[in-house]
């Protein structure tokens, strides 16, 4: 746990900053004076810290930081839900019994519904992102092995021997199952921009496929990289970020323009070392960690020579107006601009090693896996609002699909069914009384004769002839 403090003292003109680190229950304090060769002082502030409630026997095994909410997924199969902008517990759940497999959440939004969604070996299930209450479960008919996609009134499930299958989310109806050449170890995604979802197996097989229920051709594009994947893969509109083993970044043009080409890798980038995880997307750079520390910074507009690689990087923290800030290997905060061996300005992380990378606004998170979260800030930011961690969406949010299919006419059909053996029919409608005006003689004349009922057919006593 720790505060930094600023002190406008000042010791030959320059500005001191005075930092109290809490250990153990000891406050030591550490007086630093920088020179002119020497980094600023990171100039920030904690804006909250808080302890999660834990047994004696459970740890967080990881943080997801999704529209606001920190969902902390514990050892237990426990979900809480921590409020980014205040710190505050929202709610808490155990999804799932303790040794059951539970997959990291996300977020499920259309015009009628908006939702965190879990996904479980056997079961998806939907919970308001406000209150944890279970809106929805869907049951799977074979098992995920890994995070499933969602896209409106869709849940796209990677399954064993390469399989992606598409599920229809109020029902758990398949439209249409995919093979792959290998196995999955990473989730699929959704592409809105191109109403595809996308899916990458470990020999490096990358394919967007159509989110239809009937198609000619499924499949839009796909591409063999002849290398296993690092870590899921990042979008941005209709571009796809992926990173794989050999050290390289691929920049791959999913097709949304008539004049680009479905599959085509715009361009690639070689990597210092191995990647460790998958890219990570903001509005002008990709971010890409490397195994043993070492962070990239790779432009996102080809020719732009603003790369670089910090040695001590392990992971991207947030974008600040001067800078990047990065939490480096040996447990400090470094606000890096263009040079990574010159950062603008230093500070410590406390004793975390972890963080949530946040590409939203300036909010920086750090964790640890006993439940200690720790929110930082520039001092002097005007306060935190949920609405800045979510991303700007163009245009309305799509309804709830509701189109009927071939299993909804028999199904509907054997409803019917069922209710007319069960005696379930509409009652018709009463017959309008007719008055019966009186006959007169005449009339009576007139009417025809009734005809003497036909006698029942009697097979031994029939009067037909008998041809010898």
């Amino acid at each position: 746990m720790f505060e930094l403090f600023r002190s406008r003292s000042s010791t030959l003109g320059l500005p001191v900053v005075l930092a109290s680190f809490i250990v153990g229950g000891v406050a030591v304090a550490d007086t630093l004076s920088r020179g002119p060769s020497e980094p600023d002082r990171l100039d920030a502030e904690v804006v909250w810290q808080i302890q999660l409630p834990a047994r004696q026997t459970m740890s967080f095994r990881s943080f997801h930081l999704l529209e606001g909410r920190i969902y902390a997924m514990g050892t237990d199969n426990s979900v809480l839900c921590v409020l980014a902008d205040t710190g505050e517990v929202a709610w808490s759940r155990k999804l799932a019994d303790e040794g059951e497999t539970l997959w990291p959440p996300v977020m499920y939004r259309t015009r009628e519904k908006h939702a965190i969604v879990f996904a479980l070996l056997d079961r998806v299930v939907l919970l308001d992102p406000k209150t944890g209450v279970t809106l929805e479960t869907m049951k799977l008919s074979k098992p995920a092995v890994c995070p499933v996609a969602v896209a409106p009134g869709r849940v796209f499930v990677a399954q064993a021997n390469g399989r992606l299958a598409a599920y229809r989310l109020r029902d758990g109806y398949v439209f249409w199952r995919a093979a792959f050449e290998d196995r999955f170890t990473l989730a699929p995604l959704y592409a809105p921009a191109i109403n595809a979802v996308v899916a990458v197996d470990t020999v490096g097989l990358v394919a967007g496929l159509r989110n239809e229920h009937r198609v000619e051709t499924r499949v839009i594009f796909k591409q063999l990289l002849w290398s296993r994947p690092s870590g899921t893969p990042a979008m941005d509109g209709d571009v796809l970020y992926l990173t794989t083993d050999n050290q390289t970044l691929h920049v791959i043009d999913m097709g949304r323009d008539e004049d680009s080409q479905a599959g085509d890798i715009v361009w690639q980038y070689r990597l210092a070392k191995r990647p460790s995880g998958g890219p990570l997307v903001s509005a002008t750079a990709v971010y890409q960690a490397t195994e043993g520390g070492g962070l990239h910074r790779i432009p996102k507009t080809p020719g732009e020579f603003r790369a670089w690689f910090d040695p001590q990087g392990l992971q991207v923290l947030s974008e600040w107006p001067q800078g990047v800030v990065v939490l480096r290997t040996d447990g400090s905060l470094a606000l890096i601009g263009d040079d990574p061996d010159r950062p603008i300005a230093l500070g410590s992380a406390g004793g975390f090693v972890s963080g949530l990378s946040n590409l939203q606004n300036d909010a920086i998170f750090l964790t640890d896996n006993q439940g200690s979260i720790c929110c930082i800030r520039p001092a002097g930011a005007a306060p935190l609002q949920l609405a800045s961690f979510v991303p700007e969406i163009k245009g309305e949010l799509p309804a709830e699909p509701d189109e009927p299919t071939e299993i909804d006419r028999l199904r509907e059909s054997a409803r019917k069914k069922r209710e007319k053996l069960a005696g379930i029919v509409p009652e018709p409608e009463p017959a309008i009384p007719v008055k019966d005006e009186p006959k007169t003689p005449e009339a009576e004349a007139d009417a025809p004769v009734a005809a003497a009922p036909a006698e029942p057919y009697d097979p031994l006593r029939s009067k037909r002839p008998v041809v010898r």
